[in-house]
């Protein structure tokens, strides 16, 4: 089968990362699928631009491609096209729908909380392993931070940074 490339960001602790995966292959697409995340250890990136968010001290990088870890330095997941949001939406089930903010390592993120747990169970989604987000807005809230603003219609979020998780009221 030949390539399908998804487009993707990973953001992790220190960095932005942009690029493209395989979409073709499934060991790919399973960054999509949260149930599979014990199982995926790291993922090939091709056309790779590594911004950093905070105060670390490298420059913007664009790389041909790269493999990145995804075990102990991850805080989410951002699909950048359809074939991504697709695949998301196709793997995470869906009955509640909350507006949340979480604090995972030095990153403030908000957006709708869509979960199967009813929201008197919050806490099983902060142990769930991952949270599927939509409408989400980072923002580093680090010394230094680069981070602001950064808006995406998605976002997996993994729970191993998490720091606090809590339902928030909708603007009036």
């Amino acid at each position: 089968m030949p390539p399908v490339y998804w487009a993707i960001e990973l953001l992790t602790i220190d960095t932005l990362i942009d690029g493209w995966i395989d979409g073709s292959l499934p060991f790919q697409r399973a960054i999509f699928n949260p149930m599979m995340w014990r199982d995926v250890l790291s993922i090939r990136l091709q056309s790779v631009l590594i911004q950093p968010t905070g105060d670390l001290q490298i420059t913007e990088s664009k790389l041909p491609a790269m493999t990145v870890p995804l075990k102990y330095q991850l805080v989410g997941v951002i699909p950048k096209d359809k074939n991504g949001l697709d695949a998301v939406q196709k793997n995470c089930v869906v009955s509640v729908s909350a507006p949340v903010q979480l604090l995972v390592g030095p990153y403030s993120i908000q957006g709708l909380l869509q979960s199967t747990y009813p929201l008197k169970d919050i806490d099983d989604c902060a142990s769930a392993g991952y949270n599927y987000l939509k409408d989400v807005e980072i923002n580093q809230i680090t010394p230094g931070s680069r981070l602001k603003g950064l808006k995406a219609p998605a976002m997996l979020v993994s729970t191993a940074l998490l720091q606090y998780m809590a339902l928030v009221q909708k603007p009036q």
